[in-house]
């Protein structure tokens, strides 16, 4: 009888704490805000337990050679990369950024957590302000009228007891010059 307990405790413990996790991931390669052709990843990490709300994100862009990581939140508008104050700026704003500003947004989808593999636009509209004293290089997805379409793929998917966390991808490999 003490074991059939012990085994009942087991499983239910790991029926309130059992999940999966996975690992969404897009790659393309196109202009950073720098006008160089660039590699991105655009990653983000969704957990669903086995009882109660899956969660997902942030969705972190990583851009070859550059060390900024914009990240796309859920928000109640949607889910949206808001610029940091003093860092972005809209393309033709010459002045550095006082407040929030919108800066990127994925169009089709409202929460992370709804998004499964295929595909997903994307609208960026900021660029990075140019600062002399900055060690590396702050680039991202270049702001234009059309949206990017971006591909979505689950790289990974795995089983946990206690929702052990997955590993984010690499940045692109940095080539001095782009293509």
């Amino acid at each position: 009888m003490r074991n059939f307990a012990a085994c009942a405790v087991f499983f239910l413990t790991a029926s309130m704490t059992g999940c999966v996790n996975s690992l969404y991931q897009a790659e393309t390669a196109e202009l950073d805000t720098a006008g160089n052709e660039r590699n991105f990843t655009l990653y983000w990490t969704k957990t669903e337990p086995w009882i109660g709300t899956s969660k997902a994100g942030p969705a972190v862009l990583l851009t070859e050679c550059s060390s900024a990581r914009p990240a796309f939140v859920n928000t109640d508008n949607g889910i949206v990369f808001f610029g940091s104050r003093g860092f972005d700026q809209l393309p033709d704003q010459s002045e550095m950024n006082s407040g929030r500003l919108l800066c990127g947004k994925i169009e089709n989808y409202t929460h992370l957590r709804e998004i499964p593999a295929g595909s997903i636009t994307v609208t960026m509209r900021c660029s990075p302000v140019a600062d002399d004293f900055s060690v590396g290089s702050r680039t991202y997805l270049a702001p234009r009228p059309a949206p990017y379409v971006l591909k979505v793929s689950e790289k990974e998917r795995e089983w946990s007891f206690f929702g052990r966390s997955l590993a984010a991808p690499p940045a692109p490999e940095c080539r001095s010059n782009g293509r």
